[in-house]
């Protein structure tokens, strides 16, 4: 049950980290980015 758990946390931030992408992309300031997607600024800087 665990695992599941897990691989459902990580298929969530992954959406999570594609919708930042899509919308770095297109120009929507980081600091909203990672307010709106609960996501560090060291992550979004990542992308």
């Amino acid at each position: 049950m665990e695992k599941g758990m897990a691989e459902a946390e990580a298929i969530r931030i992954k959406e999570r980290l594609d919708s930042a992408r899509s919308l770095k992309e297109n120009g929507v300031p980081i600091d909203l980015i990672a307010k709106s997607l609960k996501l560090t600024a060291e992550e979004l800087q990542q992308l």
